[in-house]
Formats: structure tokens, sequence, C-alpha cells
């Protein structure tokens, strides 16, 4: 008893705090769990507590927050000092992920040369840590491989510019890299390499290009779905020379301009 008051004194809300019990999920076990079900299960019953003030779980024994799942207490420990997927949070594969051939390298190399004020930077030719999902590979093969000046890695793509940093926790940082991407609206900044439109705004890559190669909506000759989603600023997603290489958009932005041209001398006819 004595044992359990001292950790009910340090969870939150503590003047309101008890134990609380709870099964662990019938679903699977988290990636990577060091504990067999039957062992959960009995570890989920010893030592996972609520605050019924605030919901939040914690582990007794080592006061971890969330309750950990699936693992003991130092398995738990040793799976938070792994090197994290970039892009989902999951365990990074142990073997770094290999990003193309010569073309990368060069790439890479050209970027580190073209970035400004790059002395000091360290230029990885290796990917970023990654886990073993397909998408999270493709993005670590698209994504850049080079340091800041503020320590933090680059979450644009391996192009000559690297955009601003949105580590949510960076004193530098332009934008909160948690926020959503204003094209998808489903994950945030951080999932992904990302552009820096001229107006400002961040949207992924990914999202861009999809956005760009879906086209006008309509057969009606419209032009807006190369704008900023957000500011509606005209043609910066074409305009962008990442995103501008799209198949197309070269030939888009040729027919956006003649039209542009042809409603000015008709308006001059006009007056």
């Amino acid at each position: 008893m004595l044992e359990l008051l001292e950790v009910y004194e340090l969870v939150p809300n503590e003047a309101a705090a008890r134990g609380g019990g709870g099964n662990v999920a019938t679903k699977e076990l988290p990636k990577g769990a060091n504990l067999s079900r039957r062992s959960a299960m009995r570890h989920n019953g010893r030592h996972r507590f609520r605050c019924p003030s605030c919901s939040t779980c914690f582990c007794g024994a080592c006061r971890a927050t969330p309750y950990h799942i699936g693992f003991d207490c130092e398995g738990w420990a040793a799976h938070q000092a792994k090197p994290k997927c970039t892009y989902c949070g999951d365990a990074a594969e142990e073997e770094p992920v290999v990003c193309g051939g010569g073309n990368d390298k060069t790439a890479a190399a050209d970027g580190e040369e073209a970035n400004k004020g790059g002395e000091g930077r360290e230029g990885a030719l290796q990917a970023p840590p990654c886990c073993g999902r397909e998408e999270c590979r493709e993005r670590a093969n698209e994504g850049c491989r080079k340091k800041l000046e503020c320590g933090h890695p680059c979450r644009g793509p391996g192009t000559a510019e690297c955009i601003p940093c949105i580590e949510p926790d960076c004193p530098s940082a332009e934008v909160d890299g948690n926020d959503f991407c204003n094209v998808c609206w489903t994950e945030s900044l951080l999932a992904a390499p990302c552009v820096k439109l001229e107006c400002g705004h961040f949207v992924h890559v990914s999202c861009g290009r999809e956005q760009l190669m879906r086209g006008r909506p309509t057969a009606r000759l419209t032009f807006g779905f190369m704008s900023c989603p957000v500011c509606r600023a005209d043609k910066v997603l074409a305009l962008h020379p990442h995103l501008g290489k799209c198949d197309g958009i070269p030939e888009q932005l040729e027919l956006a301009h003649q039209v542009e041209v042809g409603f000015i001398v008709r308006s001059a006819c006009l007056a």
C-alpha cells in the first residue's frame, strides 16, 4: 500500500489520482514489442494505472507516460533509445536506406555546394533514418540528406536549395511541422518531404505534385489547380522549380500565358 501511495503522488492531478486497471487490446501488439501477449497482459495488470481526472495512463514501475503496452520497462527504454523513422516515428531499420545511384550522389553534392552558408553543414549522402515501410522508403529516397544551420535535418526534397526548418522545437522554424499539409489535410508536414511556395505556405511534395497532375476539375479552361490551396496565389505550385517539372505543367503554363495575353488584347480592343 505504501508503495502504491508513492506512485500516486507522482501521477498528474495527484490529489484525485488512484490506480486503474486495464486490459491489453485484443489486437496485435505494437511493432517491436518485447513481451508475449500473456506476459504483456500480466505486466499490464500489475503496473498500468490511470488518473481519473485527466485519464492519463502511466506505468507504475517506471512512471512512463503513456503506459507502454507490449513492453516491459527495460524493453520500452531500449525501444525509445533506438533511432526513429523520420516520417512515421516507428523504429528505424538498422541498415541505412540505400538511395539511388550516382545521380543521387551528384545531386546531393550539387545541392550542398548551392546552399548558401553551407560551411559547417554535414553533407549526408546517406538517407534519413527510415523504417521498412515502402511508403516511408519512397519518401526517404526523395528527401533531402543535408542538415540546416540550426542542426536539424532539412525536410525538403533533394533539390539544390533547402527549405527553412520546420521542426516544432526550433527557434528558427518558420512553421510548426506538426501542422497539416495544406493540400491533403491528413498528415503533418513532417510526415513527408515538403516545399515552400513563393507565397510562404508549405505543402508536401507528393501532394502538390498530385494536385498538378489531376489538372483542372472540369472541362472549363481554368488554372486554379496551379495556385496555392490556401491563399490562392496565382500559379505558385506550377512555378515552383521542383513541382514545375511534372509532366505537362510547362505546357499548361504556356497555355495560361496565352489565355492571359488574349484577355489583355481583347480588353484593349474593347476599351
